[in-house]
């Protein structure tokens, strides 16, 4: 039959043996996939709705249906019938009647659906996507689609969307004005809001500054934050930025000649905001990049940018050493009124070759000037930049001989030979010779007859028969190292000094205070910055000298080539009897050694120190020496008791015999 659930056969075939193979017809029902298509649709609406053979509708007003059914033959054509089914609604329509919250703020979850359905057939069943509830009233929402199926009890169903929006965003414009200089407070960010639900306020942090502008900012970020009437709060960042820090570097040029005013300072602003203005320290000022006709010393250049930021610098201008002359007596006038005097110059600081002018007529133009006759003669040496210096010497001459007839005798009887004659001699260089007119060579004469007799006088003058190595007077720049501590008291900076405070004075002289020669001497304990009264008995201040061993050292001297040298120098003390001493010591490359081990010096009157000449001959290993050095080492017995003496050192010489 049509239903497959039974069939007709020929009686008998199919019991009690199975079936055969005859010419008898029998009717199959297939087991296979089934041969058609179902498709449901709504009247009016060429698409299906459904593809079940039996599909649920819930159409809100009477409405028509038809299902197609497409049958596949076995030859592959096919079939398509069609029929109708009319529903029809007698319950009210369902109604959802939403009701809508959107959220208060962008991006916040307080928007809310709820539903008050109507029509169908209570009760209702809720079905929400995304799934946020299982009732009529949803909550918390965010912005967003939110979709229900409600069902009836007749399963009758509704299908709808709903859209929750946020309120427009809260937009924030920012904008900042940079402190004017690097590192100063007064910057400034201001803010404006838009969008959200006028009128805003505003907050920055940090600081708690309100208003839509925050003033005496530094460099820094800053975070404000502003509120809508809605109470929407929204927030933005805005860095203060500020000006490179304005910096500066200077550099100088060198004055050409000490105690010239040729130098310059040039100053090299960076950073901060261009353009740059300048202002130096010089009188007048000079307000440009590069100060010019600047003498050595310190000068200070203040920059100030277009914003009135300012740096200083200091930059110091330095100069040539100065040609610095010394004058050495290399043989005074050799009689009185003679004009055979000479002097020699030596020149140190000089940059490049030297000339020479001498104040003598004519001019002489070598280191040495000879033919001088007694007074005061000043050398001026010129370098190659046109630096000069100069230096006097005083070229003495002697006083004259004088002969005094003091020891007469006259012949004692008429025709007898017992007459003396005997003279005193003055002046010149002492050590005289005599020669009578008798040829007699002594400074009297007896035994004489009657008659006039003469006598010739020769004094013995000794030209120095040598050539000047090193000089110091101590009168100009000198470049001894002072206050060098040997000892175990430790250094003393006003020790050694060099100043007239114990003036130099041709020996034998007396010690004489402040009168302009400068000397290497020790100061007082008691006036550091003082001279020894060595006029004044020579104490070392009020108080014992606590110090030991300290030793004032010459430059390094060069003998290279020079043999058979000696020292030569002009020395002073409080006496003879010293329990403390100096003492004169050199360096021949190898150490320290003492060459005079106790330096003395006679007593003036009053119990004042004298000033002495020492010539002495140096140690072989001074000969042929690039780095010899002299000094002077004082050594006090620290016996803490009494006053110990000070001393002062004059004009040192070394020279070399020719």
């Amino acid at each position: 039959n049509a239903a497959g659930n039974a069939a007709t056969v020929v009686p008998g075939r199919n019991f009690p043996t199975q079936w055969t193979a005859s010419n008898d017809a029998w009717r199959f029902v297939p087991a296979g996939p089934q041969n058609f298509t179902v498709s449901w649709f709504e009247v009016g609406n060429p698409n299906p709705i459904s593809t079940s053979l039996t599909t649920q509708v819930c159409p809100q007003v009477s409405t028509n249906y038809f299902a197609q059914v497409t049958y596949t033959n076995c030859d592959n054509s096919t079939v398509t019938v069609r029929d109708t089914a009319s529903i029809a609604v007698t319950a009210p329509v369902m109604q959802l009647n939403p009701t809508l919250v959107n959220p208060s703020c962008p991006g916040s979850s307080d928007g809310a659906i709820t539903l008050a359905p109507t029509g169908g057939a209570a009760p209702y069943t809720y079905v929400w996507s995304p799934n946020v509830g299982n009732g009529p009233a949803i909550t918390n929402l965010s912005a967003g689609t939110y979709t229900i199926m409600l069902t009836d009890n007749n399963n009758c169903m509704v299908v709808d969307s709903f859209i929750l929006t946020d309120p427009p965003a809260i937009v924030i414009s920012t904008s900042m004005t940079q402190p004017t200089c690097f590192g100063l407070m007064n910057g400034s960010a201001t803010a404006s809001g838009s969008g959200g639900t006028p009128p805003f306020t505003y907050l920055w942090q940090p600081g708690n500054i309100a208003g839509p502008t925050a003033s005496n900012l530094g460099a820094a970020t800053y975070t404000v934050f502003v509120t809508d009437s809605a109470g929407c709060i929204d927030s933005a960042m805005v860095t203060v930025t500020q000006p490179t820090a304005l910096n500066a570097t200077a550099s100088s040029t060198l004055v050409t000649c000490f105690g010239g005013a040729n130098g310059t300072a040039t100053v090299t602003p960076s950073g901060g905001t261009i353009n740059y203005t300048y202002s130096w320290n010089t009188s007048p000022v000079q307000t440009t990049a590069t100060a010019t006709n600047l003498s050595a010393g310190s000068y200070t250049v203040t920059v100030s940018d277009a914003n009135l930021c300012t740096t200083t610098v200091t930059i110091v201008v330095s100069q040539s050493p100065p040609v610095l002359v010394q004058t050495a007596l290399a043989q005074n006038v050799s009689c009185n009124g003679a004009n055979d005097g000479s002097a020699v110059a030596t020149v140190t600081g000089n940059t490049g070759p030297v000339t020479y002018s001498w104040n003598t007529v004519p001019v002489q133009t070598s280191d040495s000037a000879i033919g001088l006759p007694p007074g005061t003669w000043t050398v001026t040496v010129t370098d190659s930049l046109g630096c000069t210096g100069s230096a006097s010497i005083s070229i003495m001459e002697p006083s004259p001989l004088s002969i005094t007839f003091d020891q007469i005798q006259n012949v004692s009887c008429f025709g007898a030979n017992d007459g003396c004659v005997g003279i005193t001699v003055s002046g010149g260089h002492g050590n005289y010779s005599y020669l009578w007119s008798t040829n007699a060579t002594a400074d009297s004469i007896c035994n004489l007859a009657p008659g006039t007799y003469a006598v010739t006088v020769t004094d013995t003058f000794f030209p120095p028969n040598s050539q000047i190595i090193y000089f110091e007077d101590f009168d100009g720049l000198h470049n001894w190292t002072l206050n060098v501590s040997t000892g175990t008291n430790g250094a003393d900076n006003n020790f050694w000094v060099v100043n007239d405070n114990e003036g130099g004075v041709p020996p034998p002289g007396c010690g004489t205070a402040a009168n302009g020669d400068s000397t290497l001497h020790i100061t007082s304990v008691a006036n550091p910055n003082g001279g020894a009264a060595y006029d004044a008995g020579g104490l070392c201040g009020t108080l014992f000298c606590p110090e030991t061993n300290m030793r004032a050292e010459s430059p390094i001297i060069s003998t290279v080539g020079r043999n058979n040298l000696s020292i030569s120098f002009d020395f002073i003390g409080n006496g003879a009897a010293l329990l403390d001493n100096a003492s004169l010591v050199m360096n021949d490359g190898t150490g320290w050694q003492t060459i005079a081990p106790s330096l003395k010096s006679n007593v003036c009157v009053n119990f004042q120190g004298e000033w002495q000449a020492f010539n002495l001959a140096l140690p072989a290993s001074a000969n042929n020496n690039p780095n010899l050095q002299v000094g002077i080492n004082w050594t006090n017995n620290d016996d803490g008791m009494g006053t110990d003496p000070s001393i002062a050192i004059n004009n040192i010489q070394i020279a070399t015999l020719l």
